[in-house]
């Protein structure tokens, strides 16, 4: 999705705002910088990406933040809920166990 400019109150208020990935940003919201060190094959990664789309690579690593922290949509326990209504064929939790164990170790 391109970053869309946005507008205040009134039409003929000056642009003040960008929507990028689902968010809204406005300049007056960010107040905490942050300092990350990254290898050169991943800040090269994020700038084409900033490129491409037209945003700063900033923008990029916001959405980023926004995506990897986000609330998940469902509680666990729903989530548990529909594992369980699968039916699958699975024993009880000591042989599951031992099944996972003997996969991982061989």
């Amino acid at each position: 999705e391109s970053p869309r400019l946005v507008r205040g109150d009134s039409h003929d208020a000056p642009l003040t705002g960008r929507h990028i990935g689902g968010a809204w940003y406005d300049m007056h919201m960010l107040s905490e910088r942050t300092q990350i060190l990254l290898t050169p094959e991943q800040r090269a990664r994020l700038e084409r990406l900033a490129t491409r789309r037209g945003v700063s690579v900033g923008a990029i690593v916001r959405e980023a933040v926004d995506a990897y922290t986000a609330s998940r949509s469902r509680s666990r326990g729903d989530a548990l809920e529909s594992l369980c209504s699968l039916d699958a064929p699975v024993g009880d939790w000591p042989a599951m166990k031992a099944q996972i164990i003997d996969g991982v170790v061989g």
